[in-house]
């Protein structure tokens, strides 16, 4: 199921959990690149396991994953910060992406 909503991005359930993984870390105020959102969601590092998204997209890896993840930069969802000590980017769910997931969970759970 897609959901379309003002910025004309088509976000899926894939979306979803990807937003959903990297909100709750923010939460915490936890910042994962892109390697450890996938290691989350395909049930790899079982440090995250308390996480509603662990183990949940198994079939999602690599290029397809990393796709998403700039398709949901590109549109404003999430965001790169950028760690000057380990010379690395990492995560930030935007204002818009967090008021778009908690629009979709209020009217989904």
């Amino acid at each position: 199921m897609k959901m379309q909503n003002n910025n004309s991005y088509p976000v899926n359930i894939t979306h979803i959990k990807i937003m959903m993984t990297i909100s709750l870390l923010n939460k915490e105020q936890l910042y994962p690149n892109v390697r450890g959102v996938e290691e989350i969601l395909n049930g790899n590092n079982d440090k995250y396991d308390y996480l509603d998204t662990y183990m949940t997209l198994v079939s999602v890896k690599g290029r397809k994953l990393c796709s998403m993840i700039t398709n949901l930069i590109r549109h404003k969802y999430l965001t790169y910060i950028y760690d000057d000590n380990s010379d690395d980017m990492y995560l930030k769910i935007t204002d818009f992406g967090q008021s778009f997931l908690d629009n979709y969970l209020s009217k989904h759970q």
